[in-house]
């Protein structure tokens, strides 16, 4: 692991004069000396970032066992180890021929079942409803018009204008009329409302049993031919031609590459720092891609037993087929950034014995000591979070010499 990211301890140096040599910006002040020579950087506003790198290995990102749903003999079996098949490209084919025939069969007993709920609900059913409900509106005619009847005989017999006969003829008509009334409205009731609804039912029911049976086999059938789930390489064919296949038994096992995964191993020590949408740059330099962006997708929550490390994934697009499985990948986390983060060289903060950072400005021709608090700090850069203002000048060589006392300086760069 290569680690970008390293805060700077102060190094209290006791040099003479020719130890100095390797310090071309600066050098320690002579006897008469009256100023330490220094340079200086002006704190400014930039985007920062901590990142870490690690060697890991590209993975398919997702891989899948293929099995037959259905037994029988594989009359045919398509692709060989490393070829590449496109999600619902055949795979193997399973012989059919029990499948068709139990197919047609439960189809034709389908279709009298269908045959037989139309026959009750449309056909012969429906014209005995039709004539049952005729016989009882024309009862009902027949009903209404003797109570009339006799309503009016009634009134003519009371008033001596026609005979106890013609009287007894309207009410025999009508008790007549009212038996032959409830004798229509019973037999509907019965033939309609329970004779034809339970056949009904009865069809419906069978229907229903038929059409699942039916879309069992049709899906059976189906099944014969074994398709691929997701588009990928063969990475392993089971079945033979000629073979006996059980169901459930694997036949091939296919990769998808058309996004990869980097995968690498974290200390525990950086694994908090991690989450999933943690941004990465993956580098594969055998296949000659570089700077692709990833996203971190999985995080193991348990250390590795074997490494002692914790397994992260980060997703990458492989739309062009570059990445292979296998390969090795340089993966450049993002552990944290600032965008607009007030920045100097990493070289200027220096840390005293209570491990408090400071910074020396540089003030006309005196040297400042500035306590500051560090955010993200790189190789090469710090931020400051707090105790220095954007354009403050601070001091980056020479300032191994300053001191509260022995803060004159003079600025050569």
């Amino acid at each position: 692991m290569k680690k970008t990211a390293a805060f700077i301890t102060a190094v209290v140096l006791t040099v003479s004069l020719s130890g100095c040599g390797k310090d071309k910006k600066a050098s320690a002040p002579s006897a008469d000396a009256t100023a330490i020579n220094v340079s200086v950087y002006k704190a400014e506003k930039t985007s920062i970032e901590d990142t870490v790198t690690y060697t890991g290995e590209i993975k398919a990102s997702e891989s899948t066992v293929v099995s037959s749903k259905v037994s029988g003999i594989a009359k045919a079996v398509y692709g060989e180890v490393g070829d590449y098949v496109q999600e619902g490209e055949a795979l193997v084919q399973i012989d059919d021929t029990d499948y068709r025939n139990q197919y047609n069969q439960v189809k034709a007993s389908y279709e009298s079942a269908l045959a037989q709920y139309n026959t009750i609900t449309n056909g012969t059913a429906q014209q005995t409803k039709l004539q049952l409900e005729a016989a009882l509106n024309s009862a009902k005619l027949e009903y209404n018009n003797a109570k009339i009847n006799l309503d009016n005989q009634k009134v003519l017999y009371e008033n001596g204008a026609i005979s106890k006969v013609s009287y007894d003829a309207a009410v025999t008509r009508y008790e007549s009329a009212q038996i032959n009334l409830n004798t229509a409205q019973s037999n509907y009731d019965l033939t309609v409302g329970v004779v034809l609804s339970e056949n009904k039912a009865t069809a419906q029911a069978a229907l229903n049993s038929a059409s699942a049976a039916l879309q069992s086999a049709k899906t059976a059938l189906e099944n014969t031919v074994v398709r691929a789930p997701i588009s990928g390489y063969i990475s392993n064919r089971v079945a033979n031609k000629g073979q006996m296949v059980a169901q459930g038994t694997e036949v091939v096992s296919i990769k998808s590459t058309q996004v990869v995964d980097a995968q690498i191993n974290l200390t525990e020590a950086v694994i908090p720092l991690v989450q999933v949408g943690t941004k990465a740059i993956v580098n594969v330099k055998s296949a000659g891609v570089e700077n692709i962006e990833g996203v971190v997708t999985t995080l193991s929550p348990v250390k590795d037993s074997r490494t002692g490390m914790y397994v992260v994934r980060v997703s990458i697009d492989n739309y062009d087929g570059l990445l292979k499985d296998g390969m090795f990948a340089d993966i450049t986390l993002t552990l944290s950034d600032n965008p607009d983060a007030l920045v100097i060289p990493a070289e200027a903060v220096l840390e005293d014995e209570d491990g408090n950072k400071y910074v020396y400005i540089a003030e006309k021709n005196t040297a400042k000591r500035i306590d500051v608090k560090v955010g993200i700090i790189t190789d090469e850069y710090a931020e400051i979070a707090s105790g220095l203002n954007e354009g403050d000048k601070v001091i980056t060589s020479g300032k191994e010499y300053l001191s509260d006392k022995n803060n004159k300086i003079k600025i050569v760069k």
